[in-house]
C-alpha cells in the first residue's frame, strides 16, 4: 500500500480508517500502479471457495474500503497491520519507491514472521540470487530495499504482470482464478487442490440450493400464481420506488454540498445518476460539474495544509502541512515529492522561481530543500525567525542562489540573514530597522523591504551592503479596521482588504504604477479575508474568508468582476502558481488545483479562434455536420467562410474565400459535402477549398435557414421573407414551395426552426407573431398567444420563447400547449433545441447559455462564453446526437461542450480526485453501499 495519506497524482491519495476486526491478509501496494488490479484481488480472495453462509472467504485488508478518514492515518495502518495474519506485497517499481509501502514492509517485517509475507509481482522485475540466499538486488526492481538479507531462501511470490492489460480480471479468466487460488491456498493453509475443491463443492451446494429454492417456489407459485405475481410486482415497484428515492437524496445531497465539498458533491451526483439516470439525477449532475469552471482537480493529502507556496516561472506549488511535511507539486505532471521537517507545523515556505530550491520555517527553525530529488531538508544555522503571520520573513532569489530570512525575537530588534542557495552557509547577518514585516528578492543583489505599522514604507535594499534605500514608496494600508496581507512572489505587490475592497498595491519604487495613491481595488464580498494570494506580476489576486474564495484580474484598464471559486470550505492557504493563472487552494486536508484560465470543464477542447468570423451587425451563420466532426461559419458582409474539423487532434481550422459576401453554409448528412447557400443558388466546397456552383435556380431572397433531411436527399431553405423552399440536395431542383410570411422578420439567429422530419417550418414575424408553414401543401396558421422572441424544434416539440422569457413547449403541428416553462429575464433571441437530450438551449444576454429539460420543465445548468461581450453576436448549434454543443460569436471564437453525461461523469471523476466512499454512501442515504461505487477512472 502505497501510503493510506497518499494517492495518485504523484504520492498523494486519500486516507480511511478500518474498523477493530481482524483480516485474514493486508494488501499494501501502490495506488498509481496497481488502483484497479488491488481492488480485483481483493474481490477475488473475496469469492474463491466462499460458503453459502458467509460474505467472504477471507476478510482483506485494502486501503479503498477499509479506511475512514482519521487525524492519525499511520496509527490506523498500524492497527490493520497488527490485526492481520498475511501480508501480500502488490510489488512493482511504483510500490519500491514509496516510503508508505516502505514503512509497511518495515514494519512487518519487524513484528512478524517471514513465513506470512507473500509476494505478488504485477510490474518490473524479481530475481532470487540462490547463491548468496538473497534477491540480486542488483537486477531485482519491483522489491523494497527493507526485504534486503531477510529471507534465506526463496519466499513464495505469484507473477500477476500478465494482468496489467487484462480487461477481465473475474474468477471467470482461468488464469487470474489460478493465480489467486495460489495466494488463497497460502493464506487459508491448505493445499491448492483441496481448495480447488472445496470451492467446486461450494459452487454446487449453491447450485442446488438455488435449484431447491426454484423448485420450491414453482410449488408455491402454482398454489398461488396470482397471488405471488401481485407480491413480485409489488415487491418489484418497493425496489424501483427505493431505487428513485435513494437517487434522488443523492443528488439533492450533491447540489446542497457544492459551495462547500464540490468533490464530494460531484462523486454524490455521479452515484445519483449511476442509481436511478432521470431529469432530475441528470440535472444534479451537469450542475455540480458546471458548477466551478475553473476546477481542475482536488487532491486528498489526508492530513491539514497550513501553508502553500507557488513557483512563478513554473506550475509547481509547495505544501506545508499541521505534521511538518513539505510536498512538492508538480501541476503538470502530477509528480509530488515529500520530505518531514519535524512534528510541528510548517508555517512558512519561499522558493526560487522554477520551485527547485525551497526554504521553509516551522517557527522553529529554518530549512533548505531541494524539492526536485526530494533529499533531506538542511537545517540552516537560523532558529527563530521572526513569526508568521502578516509577514513574508522568508525569500529566495529567482535564480535560487541567495536566500533571505528575516530574524528576530521582537519587533523591536531584527536581523537580515543572508545565506547561500546552494549550500545553506551563511553569507551574512546585520542588524536592520525594527519592524520589518516582509522581504523579497528581485535578484541576487536587491532586496524589497516593507516596514510594519498601518502606513508602511517600501524600500530597496542593497544585499551587499545591507543598507535600506532612504526614498521608498508608501504602502497604502489604511490606519484601522483592515485586513492584511498578502505578497508576490519578490514583495513587489502587496495585497490587504478593507470594507469589502481588497486592494493590490505596488511596493517596487521602480514600478509604473507606484505612485503613493494607485493600486488595484476589487470588491469581494468578503468583509474580511483571513487569506491573500497575489500574482508575481501584481495582475491578479486572490482573497478568502468565511468559508469563500474568490479571484480577480486586472487587465491593465479596470478590474475583472471577482469571480467566485466554489467548493473550497474554509481556506486555509493559497497561492499562484506559474505563468498561465494557475492558482491552489487548500481547505482541509485536500488542495485544490484551480485554472483561472479554464473556461468550462465541459470544453470539448480549447477554445478556436477564427478571426475572419462577422465581428458586427447580424449573428454569424453556424453549422455542423450530423456526426459533430465539421464545423463552418459565415456571415452576411464578410469575404470568408472559417472552417473547423474536430475529426482530427488536435482540430483544425481553415479560412477560405466566398464566392459570394452573403452564404449560409449547409453540410451534407454524411458530412463530406458543404454547401454555401447564397441569393444566388448554391456552391459546393471543392478538397482544394474552393467553390463550384452546383444548383442552376437561385433562392428566393436571402437564406437565412436551412435543415437536411434524415436520409440526406432534401434541403429545406427559407428566407429572410419567410419563403419556404423544398430543394433537392444535389442539384437544387425545387420540390415544393412556399409563400412568405404575411410579413417579412428579419434574419437574426432563433427566428425559424424547422422541424426534423421537415414538414414544418416555424416563423417569428417582426411584430412578434408565429406562423407555422406546412413544407408539402404550403398551408399557413398563426399560434396563438403574446409576442415572441424565438422559436426552436426539439424532435416531436415546438419550443416558443415568449417576450417575457417564459418557454413554451407544443406539439409539433403547434395545435396543443403542452406546458410553459418560467423564466428570469435578460435572454437574447438566439435559441436552439438539443436532439438526443431533449434540451432547449438559450443565450443570455451576459454570455451564458442556459440549458432546460423540454420534458420536465427543469432547467439543467448553464455554461459560460469566454467572452461575454460576445453575446449580442453569437450563434448557436448541437451535433445531430445532442452529445456537443457548439458557438461562433462574432468576434471569432469557436467553443464546444460536452452534452452527454457519460462526458459529465469523467469530468467529475478527474477533478474529485477520489472515489465515493462506503461510509459516504450511507450517511447520504442509510443503506449499505453497493458493491462498486468506484468512479472508473
Amino acid at each position: 500500500m502505497e501510503s493510506a495519506t497518499h494517492r495518485e497524482e504523484g504520492d498523494l491519495r486519500v486516507g480511511r480508517r478500518g474498523g477493530s476486526r481482524d483480516y485474514d491478509a493486508f494488501i499494501s501496494y501502490s495506488h498509481a500502479a496497481d488502483n484497479r488490479l488491488a481492488p480485483a484481488l481483493q474481490r477475488g480472495l473475496h469469492k474463491l471457495a466462499r460458503p453459502a453462509n458467509l460474505r467472504s472467504a477471507l476478510d482483506v485488508f485494502r486501503d479503498g474500503t477499509s479506511l475512514a478518514a482519521g487525524p492519525d492515518l499511520w496509527a490506523t495502518i498500524e492497527v490493520a497491520l497488527r490485526r492481520s495474519r498475511y501480508f501480500v506485497l502488490l510489488a512493482s517499481p511504483d510500490a519500491a519507491r514509496s516510503p508508505w509501502v516502505r514503512r509497511e514492509v518495515e514494519f512487518w517485517r519487524q513484528h512478524r514472521e517471514r513465513d506470512t509475507f507473500l509476494i505478488v509481482l504485477t510490474d518490473g522485475w524479481i530475481h532470487w540470487d540462490e547463491a548468496r540466499g538473497d534477491f540480486d538486488w542488483g537486477r531485482t526492481t519491483a522489491l523494497p530495499e527493507q526485504l534486503r538479507g531477510w529471507f534465506a531462501r526463496e519466499p513464495l511470490w505469484v507473477d500477476l504482470s500478465w494482468a496489467r492489460t487484462e480487461t477481465q480480471l473475474t474468477l471467470d479468466n482461468a488464469g487470474f482464478r489460478n493465480d489467486v487460488g495460489t495466494l488463497a491456498a497460502a493464506i487459508h493453509g491448505v493445499p491448492k487442490d483441496d481448495l480447488d475443491s472445496e470451492d467446486v463443492r461450494q459452487q454446487v451446494r449453491r447450485r442446488w440450493t438455488r435449484r431447491g429454492v426454484v423448485t420450491a417456489l414453482a410449488a408455491l407459485a402454482a398454489l398461488a400464481l396470482v397471488a405471488a405475481g401481485f407480491a413480485v410486482v409489488q415487491r418489484d415497484n418497493a425496489i424501483d420506488e427505493a431505487t428513485v428515492a435513494r437517487a434522488r437524496q443523492l443528488a439533492a445531497l450533491a447540489v446542497s454540498n457544492i459551495d462547500s465539498r464540490l468533490d464530494l458533491a460531484q462523486l454524490q451526483a455521479v452515484a445519483a445518476y449511476r442509481t436511478h439516470p432521470d431529469a432530475r439525477t441528470r440535472a444534479a449532475l451537469f450542475e455540480t460539474v458546471a458548477a466551478s469552471p475553473h476546477l481542475v482537480r482536488v487532491v486528498p493529502m489526508g492530513v491539514r495544509a497550513t501553508v502553500v507556496s507557488g513557483a512563478p516561472g513554473r506550475d509547481v506549488a509547495v505544501v506545508g502541512t499541521a505534521d511538518g511535511r513539505l510536498l512538492r507539486w508538480d501541476l503538470d505532471t502530477g509528480v509530488t515529492t515529500q520530505a518531514a521537517l519535524g512534528s510541528g507545523p510548517v508555517v512558512e515556505i519561499a522558493t526560487d522561481l522554477t520551485g527547485s530550491r525551497i526554504v521553509a520555517s516551522d517557527g522553529d527553525r529554518v530549512f533548505l530543500w531541494n524539492g526536485e530529488d526530494g533529499a533531506r531538508p538542511t537545517g540552516l544555522d537560523v532558529h527563530r525567525p521572526a513569526p508568521a503571520g502578516f509577514g513574508k520573513y522568508l525569500a529566495v532569489s529567482p535564480s535560487g542562489n541567495t536566500i533571505a530570512v528575516i530574524h528576530g525575537v521582537t519587533f523591536e530588534e531584527a536581523q537580515l540573514v543572508l545565506l547561500d542557495g546552494a549550500t545553506g552557509r551563511e553569507r551574512r547577518r546585520a542588524d536592520i530597522p525594527a519592524g520589518r514585516r516582509a522581504i523579497g528578492l528581485v535578484d541576487d543583489t536587491t532586496a524589497n523591504v516593507i516596514g510594519d505599522g498601518p502606513v508602511a514604507t517600501v524600500s530597496r535594499m542593497s544585499l551587499s551592503t545591507v543598507e535600506i534605500e532612504p526614498e521608498g514608496v508608501w504602502l497604502q494600508v489604511p490606519a484601522d479596521g483592515f485586513a492584511c496581507c498578502g505578497y508576490s512572489f519578490d514583495a513587489s505587490f502587496t495585497a490587504w482588504a478593507k470594507g469589502g475592497t481588497t486592494h493590490v498595491s505596488p511596493d517596487n519604487p521602480a514600478h509604473p504604477y507606484s505612485a503613493p495613491d494607485e493600486f488595484f481595488p476589487v470588491s469581494m464580498p468578503i468583509a474580511e479575508p483571513d487569506r491573500f494570494a497575489v500574482g508575481a506580476d501584481g495582475t491578479e489576486v486572490a482573497a478568502a474568508g468565511g468559508g469563500a474564495l474568490y479571484a480577480a484580474r486586472f487587465d491593465g484598464n479596470a478590474p475583472v468582476a471577482p469571480t467566485r471559486l466554489l467548493g473550497t470550505g474554509n481556506v486555509d492557504a493559497v497561492a499562484f502558481v506559474g505563468r498561465d493563472r494557475q492558482l491552489v487552494s487548500a481547505s482541509g486536508t485536500d488542495l485544490i488545483h484551480w485554472d483561472m484560465s479554464q473556461a468550462s470543464r465541459l470544453a470539448a477542447g480549447p477554445t478556436m479562434h477564427a478571426t475572419s468570423a462577422p465581428e458586427a451587425g447580424d449573428r454569424p451563420f453556424l453549422d455542423v455536420s450530423p456526426d459533430g466532426a465539421h464545423l463552418a461559419v459565415s456571415g452576411w458582409g464578410r469575404e470568408n467562410l472559417v472552417v473547423a474539423d474536430f475529426g482530427v487532434a488536435p482540430p483544425t481550422r481553415d479560412q477560405v474565400a466566398k464566392p459570394a459576401d452573403d452564404g449560409l453554409p449547409v453540410w451534407s448528412r454524411d458530412g463530406t459535402r458543404l454547401l454555401l447557400l447564397t441569393p444566388s443558388g448554391a456552391h459546393a466546397r471543392t478538397p482544394d477549398g474552393g467553390f463550384t456552383e452546383v444548383w442552376r435556380e437561385p433562392n428566393r431572397n436571402k437564406p437565412v435557414a436551412a435543415r437536411t433531411s434524415a436520409d440526406g436527399q432534401r434541403v429545406v431553405v427559407v428566407s429572410d421573407h419567410g419563403e419556404v423552399d423544398v430543394r433537392a440536395f444535389g442539384d437544387g431542383a425545387v420540390l415544393s414551395s412556399a409563400p412568405g410570411a404575411p410579413q417579412p422578420a428579419d434574419g437574426s439567429g432563433g427566428r425559424r426552426a424547422i422541424s426534423a422530419d421537415l414538414s414544418r417550418v416555424a416563423t417569428v414575424r417582426a411584430d412578434g407573431e408565429v406562423w407555422l408553414t406546412e413544407t408539402a401543401s404550403g398551408r399557413q396558421h398563426r399560434l396563438p398567444g403574446t409576442a415572441a422572441s424565438a422559436v426552436a424544434y426539439v424532435e416531436d416539440r415546438l419550443l416558443l420563447a415568449r417576450a417575457d422569457n417564459s418557454l413554451e413547449v407544443w406539439d409539433s403541428a403547434g395545435e396543443r400547449l403542452l406546458r410553459t416553462i418560467a423564466a428570469d429575464a435578460g435572454y437574447t433571441s438566439v435559441m436552439i433545441g438539443i436532439e438526443g437530450q431533449r434540451l432547449v438551449a438559450r443565450l443570455t444576454a451576459v454570455g451564458t447559455v442556459k440549458l432546460w429539460n423540454v420534458d420536465t420543465g427543469d432547467q439543467v445548468g448553464s455554461v459560460t462564453l469566454p467572452d461575454s461581450r460576445a453575446d449580442l453576436n453569437t450563434a448557436l448549434a448541437a451535433s445531430a446526437d445532442g452529445r456537443e454543443l457548439l458557438a461562433a460569436t462574432g468576434n471569432g471564437t469557436i467553443t464546444r461542450w460536452h452534452l452527454h453525461p457519460d462526458a459529465w461523469i469523467d469530468a467529475a471523476c478527474a477533478s474529485a480526485g477520489r472515489d465515493l466512499t462506503p461510509e459516504e454512501w450511507t450517511s447520504a442515504v442509510g443503506t449499505e453501499a453497493p458493491e462498486v461505487i468506484a468512479c472508473e477512472r
